[in-house]
């Protein structure tokens, strides 16, 4: 018995056999990569086809989303500005209740401030605004 010669066939084979292995797995990897190719140029097609012919309804509803968000928007800003009127409207009437509960006319310590348009608004004969 020749063990170098048998290692050596043992060593051929599995070379032999690894390399078909090999082979056989790239042509798996290639054909596995053209078919993935293939669906997603079947899925950019489906999907161009698709908008061509929903073009419209795709567009109907961008209209109608944008025309949406901007009555939102509108809404929006007039419950603010109406929030904004009734704090100041609540803000005046609690300048007045405490002008009435002091029942006098807040005037400044310094004789200069007399012409500053905060203290005429502090002197001012009506407190209803």
């Amino acid at each position: 018995m020749d063990y170098v010669r048998e290692m050596e066939y043992a060593f051929e084979d599995f070379r032999r056999r690894s390399r078909a292995n090999l082979e056989e797995l790239e042509e798996q990897q290639r054909e596995a990569r053209a078919a993935y190719d293939r669906a997603v140029e079947q899925a950019v097609a489906e999907e161009l086809r698709f908008r061509e012919e929903h073009a419209e309804e795709i567009e109907a509803a961008r209209v109608a989303r944008e025309e949406r968000e901007r009555l939102e928007a509108e809404a929006r800003a007039e419950r603010e500005r109406v929030e904004a009127e009734a704090r100041e409207q609540r803000e005046s009437i609690a300048r007045a209740a405490s002008s009435r509960q002091t029942r006098g006319y807040a005037a400044p310590s310094d004789d200069d401030e007399w012409d500053d348009p905060d203290s005429r608004y502090y002197r001012r004969e009506s407190w209803l605004v």
